[in-house]
C-alpha cells in the first residue's frame, strides 16, 4: 500500500489521535506511527479498535475512582457529623448533671 486511500487515511489519522492520548511508551507510539502506512488494513483497524478500547477502559476506571472518592468523602462527612452529634449529646448530659 504505497498511498493510503481516503478511508485508510481517516483511520490512520484517528489512530494517530488515539496514540497521542494513549498511555503506551513513546518508543512504541513512534514505531507504530512510522509504520502506519505499511500496515495491512485489518491491522490498522485492529490497532484502532484496541486504542479505542484503551480509552474506554481508562474512562471507566477514572469514573470508578471519582465515584469511590466521592463516596468515601461522603462517608467521612457522615462519620464527622455522627461524632459531633455524639459529642454534643455527651456535653449536654454533663451540663445537665453539673447544672
Amino acid at each position: 500500500m504505497d498511498e493510503l486511500n481516503l478511508t485508510q487515511q481517516q483511520i490512520a489519522e484517528k489512530v494517530g489521535r488515539l496514540l497521542a492520548e494513549s498511555a503506551l511508551k513513546d518508543e512504541i507510539k513512534d514505531g507504530l506511527l512510522k509504520n502506519i502506512e505499511n500496515m495491512p488494513d485489518y491491522l490498522l483497524i485492529k490497532l484502532m479498535n484496541a486504542l479505542e478500547a484503551e480509552v474506554d477502559e481508562m474512562d471507566k476506571a477514572i469514573a470508578e475512582v471519582e465515584l469511590a472518592i466521592r463516596e468515601r468523602n461522603g462517608a467521612w462527612k457522615k462519620t464527622e457529623d455522627d461524632q459531633k452529634a455524639a459529642a454534643d449529646t455527651i456535653a449536654d448530659a454533663w451540663i445537665q448533671k453539673l447544672g
